[in-house]
């Protein structure tokens, strides 16, 4: 008896969380600035994010780790036909996997911004695990993600979801704004500096992704800007050995683009525009690498 009414009540919930739609995804007309708001499963959310609303109200997407996330769209007035689907943690397999839902037959999408930064294909990423197509839409069933979808439902966004804009922008980091961020990042650097004099090293398929993901956006007729982002100086200090070989014998293998920028050599943007020795942005650095992709600026400030 116990069992039976946990089935039904299990039953019915999932029956009210998918019937509601509390993500307003499969109801909302696909246009600039509907409320799709987000939840703290952002890998899961910005999957289904790219099979439907976002190539069908949108022009450009950003793509891309945590590097990108906090580049808004929203506060750039060029760029109220972008949209940023990178997200904390994301690897070739998950922006293979974004990529290709935006080439549905009723996409508008015109050109695609990727980050093509080492961490997406390297051999080491303790933050992530790669997740196809299947292993989301199995997902959807989870029951962390139907008590999620009952949360939204009938109570408000978790703390999280401040950090959040209507395009798509994550600045988790904001956290870290209005420090010193040039001690600081020497700081961390000096605690981080065995792990990043670690060799790069590929891993395996992760190029293949990107270069299967860059052939099939040019197919469709979607203009591909590939780019590296800026890094700080003591970064840079650190792994120029390693940029170079990267850009040299890894970038070639993605294949061709449309344009490729490389704001790590390019751009050497002081400490205020980063808030970490990773090269995770600033407000100030977000607002100028969004600039930049977009052709409002091109020389460092």
């Amino acid at each position: 008896m116990a069992i039976g009414l946990a089935l039904f009540g299990v039953l019915s919930l999932t029956l009210l969380s998918i019937g509601g739609d509390p993500f307003y995804l499969l109801h909302a007309e696909p246009r600039r600035g509907a409320d799709v708001g987000f939840y703290d499963n952002e890998r899961l959310f910005k999957y289904w994010l790219s099979r439907r609303f976002v190539p069908e109200a949108y022009e450009a997407v950003i793509l891309g780790p945590s590097y990108t996330a906090s580049l808004d769209p929203a506060g750039e007035p060029a760029a109220a036909g972008v949209y940023n689907l990178s997200f904390r943690g994301a690897n070739s397999v998950e922006m293979l996997t974004l990529g290709e839902g935006l080439l549905g037959p009723k996409s508008r999408i015109k050109v695609a911004y990727l980050c093509l930064d080492p961490y997406v294909v390297r051999s080491l990423n303790p933050r992530t695990q790669d997740m196809d197509p299947r292993t989301l839409r199995m997902a959807i069933l989870s029951w962390p993600i139907l008590g999620h979808f009952f949360q939204r439902a009938f109570f408000p966004l978790n703390p999280q979801a401040k950090y959040f804009t209507p395009q798509g922008a994550n600045n988790e980091y904001a956290y870290l704004e209005g420090k010193d961020s040039g001690p600081h990042i020497e700081e961390e650097l000096r605690v981080l500096v065995e792990r990043f004099r670690a060799p790069f090293r590929a891993k395996p398929g992760a190029v293949e992704n990107l270069a299967r993901l860059i052939a099939r956006l040019r197919e469709r007729g979607i203009r591909v800007v590939g780019f590296l982002p800026p890094k700080p100086a003591a970064h840079r200090r650190l792994k120029a050995a390693d940029y170079e070989a990267y850009v040299r014998e890894v970038i070639p293998q993605f294949g061709p683009m449309d344009q490729f920028l490389n704001f790590e050599k390019d751009a050497p943007l002081d400490d205020r525009y980063f808030v970490d020795a990773g090269g995770h942005l600033s407000s100030l650095g977000s607002a100028w690498l969004l600039r930049a992709l977009l052709g409002r600026t091109t020389s460092p400030p």
